[in-house]
Parts: C-alpha cells; structure tokens; sequence
C-alpha cells in the first residue's frame, strides 16, 4: 500500500491551504505513525516533518516515530532538499533527539556541497538553532557513536563548520534580501507611528530626530534575520506581519463542539521571534488584523505594545 505516499499528501495540501485544522493533524499524525513504514521514504518523512513545522503544530511522538524510520534511511538515498527539509523542521521544533540530530548532521555531511541557496537558509536557521542551545556537531555524533572521537578528527570538523556556516549565512541573508519587498504601506504607518510615539515611551529619544535611532530593513549580521524596524541602542525589534506570517488555526471547542478559526504565526515566523529573544532582543509584533484603521488609535495601540514589551 501507499499509506505513507497519502499521509504525505494530505499533508502539503494542508500547508498549500495555509489550514492548520487540529482534528485533521492529529488524524494525519496516528496515520503516519500506523502506515507501513515501507511505504514512507526520506522525501516522504521530510514532507510530513516539514507540513507540521510550517503550519507549526508540535507532536513529539510524530517526530519520534518518524526519526525511528529516518534512522534506517541510508544517507545515500536522501536527496539535498529532503535533508535540508528535515534540519529546517528540528530547528522550527526545537528538537533535541541525538539520533534524529546526528541524522542530520551526517546528511548536511553527505549534501551540503549540492544544496542551492534556499536549502542553505533552511541549514542556516538549523545551525542558528544548534548554536543558541549550545548543541555541537560533536556531541551530537559523540554520544551518536557512543565514543569519543580523535581530536584530529574534530578539528578538521570545526575547520569545516565555520566554512560551512559562513555559507549558509550568506545564503540566508541573500534570501531576507530577495524575499523583502519595499517595506509595505502598513510597515510605513507604523514606522511613522513608533517615531511619533518613542519619546514618551523612552525617556532617552525624546526629541531625537529618529534617523539617529531607527533603522528600517535592518539586516542583523549575527542571526542573519531581516528586522523591519530596529531600535539598536534598546535591542528592540518591531515586526510587521502581513498575511503570508500567519496559518488559519483550526480547533474544535470542547464545551461547545464549535469549530473556531484564528490567525496563528507559522513556523518560518514564531522560529524568528523565539530565536531572536533567545538571542536577548526585544521582539514586538504588529499583526495585520490587529492595526487600528484611525492615527490616534494607532498610537495608543503601539504605544501599549512598546509598553507591555518593557
């Protein structure tokens, strides 16, 4: 049968829908986890892992059952995307299995030499993640072995790391870069709201014409990660999130059995907020179903934001 192939399937058409509907995801999850797991290659695993990442909905038995199954995968048989697929998804995750990492790291091994740029931005986040938990290549396939690898060994591996992260850096900075459209007309309002509001809310601008304070589009060039509007000098991130930050949240309400739909942040987007406050960066988030239509409420709105951020 094509049990896997299926659940595969029906989980990009998920994604393609943006639709994160919770009944669906966990019929799609006891699915994957009760298929034959002949009928699930790498590229499919990577596809289930990767579904559940973007629309951002959390299964530890899921990504367990299907690092059992990947971990009898020969690196050979995985292509570059699914690899990079599979260290983009443990990184959105946050996972910390040493059998599903060293997986990893033996792939980037293996692919990394043919992987084109968006497959080095998702490594990218993957290596960002690693970092910022302090999770290292060779602990990972340390304890993945079960012994100590030569020091000789190790150092050709941070020699080529930092080659290879240095890469992957460019490659996701070249990405924010094209990706990144002229700030939208509502990034523009609220750049124009937050200089108007700053010197009430911080004691230190008031009166400081705003171009010695505020940067917009600002490429960050130790995350890599694109800041709509940055205030540097108080580690302050202020994100506009247009459509394409969010998924459509599906639940069924328990007391009433209703169906209730919401905006939640996808993977890509609720990875970044996580990741730069890891990085100890004040992150606020202006979603654009919730920017007031009328300037004065605009300035009450983001003023409370700025506040409740502090």
């Amino acid at each position: 049968g094509s049990g896997g192939g299926v659940a595969a399937a029906l989980v990009s058409s998920l994604v393609s829908a943006s639709l994160r509907d919770e009944q669906a995801l966990i019929t799609l999850s006891q699915l994957s986890c009760n298929v034959d797991p002949s009928t699930l290659d790498a590229r499919g695993v990577a596809t289930i892992l990767l579904g559940f990442a973007v629309l951002n909905y959390r299964d530890p038995a899921l990504v367990s059952h299907l690092s059992t199954l990947l971990s009898r995968v020969p690196i050979d048989a995985v292509s570059p995307q699914a690899a990079s697929n599979v260290a983009w998804s443990c990184a959105v995750h946050e996972v910390v299995d040493p059998r599903l990492l060293a997986w990893v790291w033996r792939c980037l091994d293996k692919h990394i030499g043919g992987m084109p740029v968006s497959g080095l931005s998702q490594v990218h986040q993957f290596l960002l993640y690693c970092r910022i938990h302090n999770i290292t290549k060779a602990d990972i396939l340390t304890s993945y072995y079960d012994q100590d690898l030569s020091g000789e060994l190790l150092s050709q591996v941070s020699d080529r790391e930092e080659l290879i992260e240095r890469r992957c850096l460019d490659s996701f900075v070249l990405s924010a870069r094209s990706e990144r459209r002229e700030g939208s007309h509502l990034q523009r309002e609220v750049a124009s709201v937050l200089k108007d509001v700053a010197g009430e809310i911080f004691e230190d601008l008031k009166g400081v014409p705003a171009e010695e304070w505020l940067r917009q589009e600002h490429i960050d060039r130790g995350s890599g990660y694109s800041f709509d509007l940055y205030v540097p000098d108080r580690g302050l991130v202020v994100e506009v999130d247009g459509p394409s930050h969010f998924v459509t949240s599906v639940t069924i309400s328990k007391e009433e059995g209703m169906r209730q739909e919401r905006e939640t942040p996808n993977g890509k987007t609720a990875m970044k907020r996580r990741q730069l406050r890891q990085l100890g960066k004040t992150v606020v988030s202006v979603p654009y179903w919730d920017w007031p239509e009328q300037r004065d409420t605009q300035a009450a709105y983001l003023s409370r934001l700025l506040r409740e951020s502090m």
